[in-house]
């Protein structure tokens, strides 16, 4: 948490340092998690990643650099849920059973980008943005499912880091009308962070926002 504190701050005395404010936006929306890539214990079957629509929130505050080209920062939340189905063995008809792992997260995100305007008409703006987030996990909660087999896997466990916070790519784009702002946007994580005991992942995340300027 002070990580996350000095890095705002010293990004909002930047920020300051080259120019006040111009606009402040505040948005909501909803993100949906692929997964890009995994580090798991060695399970014979293939482990059922099951994500859930996460809940999205940011403060966006825009510095106008020159002409159309737009300095930003945004200062957001984000929860993610879902679960993992775990491959755990075979019942005495010898179908497959699953134990289930739960996770419920919520992270903190402060970024930083670029954005330039092209001004469609008066009241229509479309901006291409492209950027980079610090996001730390703050809460981590999990349950775990597990059901009797008679036929267990023997899995060999592994050792995993969890990386409680790394760098996030941004990058989307932005349409204003008015005083509302839309956005579409991916996030790629540059990290990998423990998920459950099942292992690590990296998640590529849809975004899309709905917001009003203050």
């Amino acid at each position: 948490m002070k990580k996350i504190i000095l890095i705002s701050a010293l990004i909002i005395l930047l920020s300051e340092k080259l120019l006040f404010p111009q606009e402040v936006f505040i948005k909501g929306g909803v993100s949906f998690d692929k997964k890009m890539d995994e580090e798991l214990n060695n399970y014979p079957i293939e482990v059922i990643y099951n994500p859930n629509i996460n809940v999205i929130g940011e403060v966006e505050i825009n510095y106008s650099l020159m002409n159309e080209l737009i300095l930003f920062n945004t200062l957001g939340f984000r929860i993610r849920t879902g679960n993992l189905e775990i491959p755990h063995g075979y019942d005495f008809n010898n179908a497959l059973v699953y134990n289930t792992s739960n996770f419920h997260s919520i992270y903190i995100e402060l970024g930083l980008g670029f954005k330039y305007k092209f001004i469609i008409e008066q009241n229509i703006i479309v901006s291409p943005i492209l950027g980079v987030l610090f996001r730390s996990r703050i809460v981590d909660e999990h349950s775990y499912k597990r059901n009797s087999v008679p036929y267990p896997f023997t899995i060999e466990s592994k050792e995993f880091k969890d990386n409680t916070f790394g760098f996030v790519g941004d990058a989307g784009i932005q349409c204003e009308y008015n005083d509302f702002i839309y956005e579409i946007s991916i996030n790629p994580e540059f990290y990998y962070s423990l998920l459950t005991r099942a292992g690590s992942y990296k998640h590529l995340s849809f975004n899309l926002f709905v917001g009003y300027k203050l």
